[in-house]
């Protein structure tokens, strides 16, 4: 479990958006690696992505209008990678998470989709995005979401530790109350899959959207 848990926080970790986005000579020293293939490491994926964030024009990615902002008008730093994994590279990225674990099909759960750069457990499960990597957690919880009260509910969203969002879709009534049982998540890079909560922790907070 500790291992599967610090290779998910290498495709996770948050990279704070610098102030204009870099250039493409500068490219290559924006990057994260993912491991594929086995449990002995047999292959590393190295993707370059581009920061975003508003200075200057109300450009984003591809030239379209600024699309990433809060209901308070925060910008939000996002970024996009450059390259999506091969069809290879994404089989040997998810056989890799499931043979990381001897416990994998217990604990990961279900894949809902295979690995891709897209986007992140944060762009998911905060802003409903499949085209971007959210950096800011916290921003857009504090602009867009509220604490849940009350039992939880399909559709909240969780705040995990280790910088990890998801969102809730199994909820069951026992002797002690109402009980989360499943919630999707995108793994960084890797896919997006239903698990139980339980492999991410204890939860830091439940959010319900404004």
């Amino acid at each position: 479990m500790l291992g599967l848990r610090r290779w998910l926080l290498v495709a996770v970790f948050a990279v704070i958006a610098t102030t204009s986005p870099p250039s493409r000579a500068d490219m290559m020293a924006f990057g994260q690696r993912w491991y594929e293939g086995d449990v002995q490491h047999t292959g590393v994926v190295y993707k370059t992505y581009q920061n975003y964030s508003i200075t200057g024009p109300d450009v984003c990615y591809g030239g379209q209008d600024w699309c990433v902002r809060t209901s308070q008008n925060s910008d939000v730093g996002h970024y996009h990678f450059t390259q999506d994994f091969t069809t290879q590279e994404r089989d040997r990225a998810e056989l890799y998470l499931r043979e990381v674990n001897p416990d994998s099909q217990y604990i990961i759960g279900d894949t809902l989709t295979l690995p891709t750069t897209d986007y992140n457990c944060h762009a998911m499960a905060l802003t409903g995005r499949t085209d971007i990597w959210v950096v800011n957690q916290a921003l857009v919880l504090f602009d867009d979401y509220h604490f849940a009260t009350g039992p939880p509910a399909v559709g909240q969203v969780m705040k995990h530790a280790h910088d990890h969002s998801s969102i809730i879709s199994g909820v069951q009534q026992g002797p002690m109350g109402y009980v989360i049982t499943k919630v999707i998540s995108k793994w960084g890079g890797w896919g997006r899959y239903e698990s139980s909560p339980a492999i991410y922790g204890g939860p830091t907070g439940r959010y319900e959207h404004n």
